[in-house]
């Protein structure tokens, strides 16, 4: 892991014009925060994808990077997904296994009897724009066994995707856009907590409207290519790197369709066909197009990012002028 020491930091970076230099400065500043407000001592584990973090109790838990579909890992994940989350996002067995392949990147905590008890699933993604090269981290699944949380796990697992990252940034060159999130309304206030808000645009009436964002669906007919299940609707959570609280609509799809690309594109040899496979394609490809159509209502174009006290804060505002903020 990358020295992460303040000595380190060009700070002279802060005054220039926002630049791939630059976005691995906020990104070290932000890992810096995070070591600083962590809850355990960080242990090397027996090989680099593999650490142990030491709790001020004298806890001892196990933090690896799940990077190969074949790992015994992979039926523990798939039990927790289950656990934790809707049939309709927890997917098949088959369908973790073939994100492991497309790239996705695991990160589990075990406790001393291997029990999974904190997962993060995230990939980082490319995009290029006026001979500039762009990097975002999409944040699939996050969640940690009710018995464990508000004891920074999630955290813990957060850091590890940011400086996967930041890694990859450097090594391509690329400017760090940004970190995007779907979330429900229970988990809002730990991504809150991690500097992640809610989006929003002002409609044509006035009213502040939030992107209306679905996850496609996470399985499909392997000889048909059409969904096995539904599309959710979930808060698409935004966290810019730069530190900024709005952005533009060209900006925000640029960081998103790659990412909802490698998430619900699955790979050709998922399917028994290659009509399955472009049925697939289609359907995703038009579920984005949708949300591509609703963000263009935004007036000038404009995103704004709020937490779950800046609405509140904004309602307020609203209401002299019979405005509101229409949430999905």
């Amino acid at each position: 892991m990358e020295n992460l020491s303040k000595e380190s930091f060009p700070q002279n970076s802060v005054n220039e014009a926002w630049s791939a230099p630059k976005s691995y400065f906020k990104m070290e500043e932000i890992l810096h925060g995070m070591r600083d407000r962590s809850r355990f001592k960080r242990l090397a584990g027996q090989n680099t994808n593999e650490e142990y973090l030491e709790s001020s109790e004298g806890e001892l838990f196990k933090q690896r990077k799940i990077i190969s579909p074949d790992d015994p890992a992979i039926q523990k994940i798939y039990d927790f997904r289950k656990k934790y989350f809707s049939a309709d996002e927890a997917g098949s067995l088959e369908t973790v296994k073939s994100a492991i392949k497309e790239g996705w990147i695991f990160d589990i905590i075990e406790d001393e009897n291997g029990n999974i008890i904190s997962y993060l699933s995230s990939i980082y993604t490319s995009s290029e724009k006026d001979n500039q090269k762009y990097g975002s981290l999409f944040l699939g699944f996050i969640a940690t066994d009710k018995h464990s949380q508000k004891r920074g796990f999630g955290e813990e697992l957060l850091f590890n995707s940011y400086v996967y990252a930041l890694e990859n940034a450097r090594s391509q060159n690329e400017i760090i856009q940004g970190i995007i999130g779907e979330c429900v309304n229970e988990s809002e206030i730990f991504f809150n907590k991690m500097g992640y808000k809610r989006i929003y645009f002002t409609s044509d009436h006035g009213d502040i409207q939030e992107v209306p964002y679905q996850c496609a669906p996470n399985d499909w007919n392997k000889n048909t290519g059409e969904p096995l299940l539904k599309p959710v609707s979930e808060h698409l959570m935004l966290r810019l790197i730069s530190g900024a609280n709005s952005t533009k609509t060209d900006e925000l799809t640029q960081m998103i369709k790659p990412a909802y690309e490698k998430c619900y594109i699955f790979p050709k040899e998922f399917f028994d066909n290659q009509d399955a496979f472009e049925n697939n394609k289609k359907s995703v490809t038009r579920q984005f197009e949708d949300l591509d159509k609703e963000l263009r209502r935004a007036q000038g174009d404009e995103l704004l990012l709020m937490s779950a006290d800046e609405r509140e804060q904004k309602q307020i505002e609203l209401q002299p002028n019979n405005k509101k903020i229409i949430e999905i």
